[in-house]
């Protein structure tokens, strides 16, 4: 059986490496593998043990696209890069190497910065805007969500 990955975005495709790379390990317990499949698929904030862990496989899957012979990774035998050219090839490996820790980025200054930019001067009161838009636009077309504070 063969499974083409088709997707413009590389950024999508070193996602789904590193998703198949877990799939495919074995020393780890299922649930260990479900726990760090649900932190990495839906997290921006990962745990530690997460983090350590892709931080693990990131040179094997740099070895992986570049085809290098010391790669160790399990994916080795199972996935083919021969319709990718060297210039994805190479995008995709910075992909990869993007998911280093030296790339630091506060993704809680970050979403700090966007709700102060989208609220502007109502920030302060951001809770009773929420609250104002729900009441009176989106109550009219969805009367049955659950307006609750965040």
């Amino acid at each position: 059986m063969n499974i083409y990955i088709h997707d413009r975005h590389l950024e999508n495709l070193a996602r789904a490496l590193v998703f198949l790379t877990l799939i495919c390990e074995s020393g780890y317990a299922k649930r260990e593998r479900m726990e760090l499949f649900l932190d990495l698929y839906a997290n921006c904030l990962i745990r530690d043990k997460t983090n350590g862990y892709l931080q693990g496989i990131v040179n094997e899957l740099i070895q992986l696209v570049t085809e290098d012979d010391r790669c160790q990774s399990v994916l080795k035998e199972i996935v083919n890069f021969n319709t990718l050219k060297f210039k994805e090839r190479d995008d995709l490996e910075e992909v990869v190497s993007s998911y280093y820790d030296k790339h630091t980025f506060d993704i809680e200054k970050g979403r700090d910065d966007r709700m102060r930019a989208h609220f502007k001067e109502r920030f302060d009161h951001r809770k009773n805007v929420c609250d104002w838009d729900y009441s009176f636009y989106v109550k009219k077309i969805a009367p049955d969500i659950n307006n609750k504070e965040y």
